[in-house]
């Protein structure tokens, strides 16, 4: 894995699953979505491949039997930018936890990044230490009704500023916020009825520690 440098294609035969896991010199990936299409799931896909510097925008586009994109880019700390409709194809995704956990170098989070995933249930730590995010688009989570578990999903996003009034008014399922903004050192207020819509919710430990 350690000499793999490129993905030129992936090609046209019908690939069922892929893993870069740990390919610590791979720098580009392939676009082109055709021979993904029955890959149903991308758990630690490409985990560990610090040297990975950017996301093609159509990479998943034709992925909509995905069901789990459980740590696809843990630590792929080069990533600066998530392509707008990055998963716009998946709708059948249930889990988005890990995704971009420890991603350090991301710097922002497009609108609308979820509005079609309709189906997820968890994005716990999503986010995690990505901490030069500086703000979160107010209808981040508007269309996931289906969750239930925000547990540490923006935990130690330190240059993180502002939590958008009515960021979870659309997640009537949610029943965890477990640390969800452990160490978010630069927030400086909590939004009026934040939690107003969150009715189910049992667990609200560690919410906003440190």
């Amino acid at each position: 894995k350690l000499f793999v440098t490129k993905v030129l294609s992936w090609g046209n035969v019908g690939l069922k699953s892929i893993n870069f896991y740990s390919c610590t010199n791979l720098t580009s990936i392939a676009g082109d979505s055709s021979g993904l299409s029955l890959v149903t799931t991308f758990v630690d896909v490409f985990r560990g491949c610090s040297k990975l510097a950017s996301i093609p925008s159509g990479i998943f586009d034709k992925c909509i039997n995905t069901t789990n994109f459980s740590g696809t880019f843990d630590s792929c700390v080069l990533v600066a930018l998530i392509p707008s409709g990055l998963f716009d194809g998946n709708i059948n995704v249930i889990t988005f936890s890990y995704t971009f956990y420890g991603c350090t170098g991301l710097l922002s989070i497009p609108i609308g990044i979820f509005r079609y995933n309709i189906n997820v249930s968890s994005f716990v730590y999503c986010f995690y230490n990505c901490n030069k995010i500086t703000s979160i688009p107010p209808e981040l989570f508007d269309k996931n009704v289906l969750v239930t578990n925000f547990t540490g999903t923006f935990r130690l996003c330190s240059q993180l500023a502002l939590i958008p009034s009515g960021l979870f008014d659309g997640n009537i399922n949610v029943t965890t916020f477990w640390g969800t903004f452990i160490s978010c050192v630069s927030i400086t207020s909590i939004p009026p009825g934040l939690f107003n819509h969150n009715t189910l919710v049992t667990n609200f430990s560690w919410t906003f520690y440190n």
